[in-house]
């Protein structure tokens, strides 16, 4: 899993509360959503077979990472994980196909790297 600093969790966490129209403190509810960002970040970089950036990544899968992100999310709160799933199975596999790019680009570099 990608190392997330607590700055950065605190500002994925703003933008979760944010979406979901929290306007309250409740460290019961900050705790909650908290756990369901780390593991969703972890769900998602299985999916994808490495690391996302989440906060400021450039690249189209980073995005995409981040909004199935927050919306996976949304989705863990209101105990519909499955109909997460489902509703976003072509964005998933989008993401593993960005995954499975990035590793065979690596590889094709790291081979041109070995012949030089």
């Amino acid at each position: 899993m990608s190392t997330i600093t607590e700055a950065d969790m605190n500002k994925l966490l703003e933008e979760e509360k944010a979406y979901l129209g929290i306007t309250w403190k409740d460290e019961t509810t900050d705790t909650l959503l908290r756990s369901y960002i780390k593991t969703s970040i972890k769900r998602l970089e299985s999916i994808f077979g490495d690391d996302l950036n989440f906060i400021n990544g450039e690249e189209a899968y980073d995005h995409l990472g981040h909004e199935l992100l927050i919306t996976r999310v949304f989705y863990a709160r209101e105990k519909a994980l499955d109909d997460f799933d489902s509703n976003f199975r072509g964005e998933l596999l989008t993401l593993r196909n960005y995954g499975k790019v990035k590793q065979l680009m690596a590889r094709k570099e790291g081979s041109e790297d070995a012949n030089e």
